[in-house]
């Protein structure tokens, strides 16, 4: 069988079980929209997640596949050089914002850039990237470093970003939303007699871009002596995770004592004085207000709590009380379980841990709830600079990125802020 043929064969399997985990997804949210038992949601949650785990994955094989086939159909065009920095490369442009350039565009864009050390990704460029790699589960990662650059293993910012709301908002200054703050009521009202108004009432919140919203990353500065297109990506790759690092610590900081126009607080609060093995319960009780309970929400919170719940041993058994299940394509979430209770996590170090002894009362140390109540206003295109003099005496690039992004939280009672209180 030719490598072609191969390829293709892979790609009609993917591209089948993506239809397939797409009829799977239907299918639980109308099981979703009729169940009423709290473990069946749950269960629903988890496979749901399941799923949506294994897209990212095929959604990335697919794409790498395609490249694979472009770099046999396009050979003249300097693809498929058999080198294996490039083709990981080559992945990695298919995947990124200029997914639209042909290779001669793609080549001519990344020289002018190599020229000018500057560039404008586009919003929908902008928009796509974000959407590709952070509004997703995190499986398309950050790709091989090229010429013996390695990344950390760990992983750079919190993918709190890949779980939130996003809306394109280029021309605008700024959004209101609109928030029900309360619903009307029926009135019991005799025969004849005037139906007494009773409207429903309405707040609004004004998510503006944030001032001065910039980001500061280096490179080695060996990557110069790459070709232009190995680069670019490599300098458009490290200002993309110092942006995706920056607003998923202000996704965070925003939610926490989120107010709507008039100074009201969006978030209702729920005070822990201790963690113990009622605690994951209890949050996730409070979720739904006095009528009900949501079932798919999610507990973000600082590492130090996660390991402190993990620790939890019960008097009688003498076991773990708390079942904590990493997830195998992104580490930075998982789910915590607990008997017939459990909740997908998100951890950020941009909340303080409730278990550290110097984290005041009053503190809001965990957020709970529906991680689409948070919307990412995206205002217009992100700006990429590169000066070789700033960091020149450590042989670095530094490179500076510049964008217009606001936060807010739009959903009343959406989250929960969980807040240390003394025992």
């Amino acid at each position: 069988m030719k490598v072609k043929e191969y390829l293709e064969q892979r790609a009609g399997k993917c591209k089948s079980r993506l239809d397939e985990i797409d009829k799977e997804k239907d299918e639980i949210a109308k099981k979703n929209e009729a169940s009423e038992d709290e473990k069946e949601l749950k269960d629903l949650g988890d496979t749901l997640a399941e799923l949506e785990a294994e897209k990212a994955e095929l959604v990335a094989e697919l794409k790498e596949i395609e490249a694979q086939i472009a770099d046999l159909d396009k050979p003249a065009e300097g693809q498929g050089d058999g080198k294996p920095e490039r083709k990981k490369f080559l992945q990695f442009e298919e995947r990124g914002g200029n997914n639209k350039m042909n290779a001669e565009e793609r080549k001519k864009f990344a020289e002018e850039f190599r020229k000018n050390n500057k560039m404008t990704i586009g919003l929908a460029a902008e928009k796509n990237e974000l959407r590709a790699v952070t509004i997703a589960s995190g499986q398309i990662a950050i790709p091989t470093e090229v010429h013996g650059i390695e990344n950390p293993a760990e992983v750079p910012y919190s993918t709190i970003l890949d779980f939130v709301k996003v809306e394109d908002m280029t021309g605008a200054g700024y959004n209101k939303v609109a928030l029900v703050k309360e619903w009307s009521d029926a009135n019991e009202t005799n025969e004849g007699a005037t139906i007494t108004e009773d409207d429903p009432t309405f707040t609004n919140v004004t998510i503006q871009p944030e001032k001065g919203f910039k980001t500061i990353s280096t490179i080695s500065n060996e990557t110069l002596k790459t070709s232009p297109l190995n680069y670019y990506g490599k300098v458009e790759e490290s200002a993309m995770i110092a942006l995706r690092k920056k607003i998923a610590s202000k996704i965070v900081t925003n939610a926490v004592g989120a107010e709507d126009d008039d100074g009201n607080a969006v978030n209702a609060s729920y005070n822990l004085d201790m963690l113990n093995e009622n605690t994951l319960r209890n949050i996730v009780l409070q979720f739904g207000g006095d009528e009900g309970i949501f079932g798919a929400a999610t507990l973000v919170l600082n590492k130090k709590d996660l390991i402190a719940l993990g620790d939890i041993v019960s008097d009688v058994t003498l076991q773990n009380v708390y079942e904590i299940e990493p997830n195998a394509a992104n580490p930075n979430i998982g789910v915590i379980r607990k008997g017939g209770t459990s909740a997908r996590y998100i951890l950020t170090n941009a909340l303080p841990a409730f278990s550290d002894d110097s984290t005041e009362e009053g503190t809001t140390c965990m957020l709970y709830g529906d991680m689409k109540s948070i919307e990412v206003d995206l205002f217009g295109a992100y700006d990429i600079r590169v000066s070789e003099d700033a960091k020149f005496e450590e042989d670095l690039l530094a490179i500076r990125g510049t964008a217009q992004v606001g936060i807010g939280v739009t959903r009343l009672h959406g989250l929960i802020e969980v807040k240390k209180v003394t025992a």
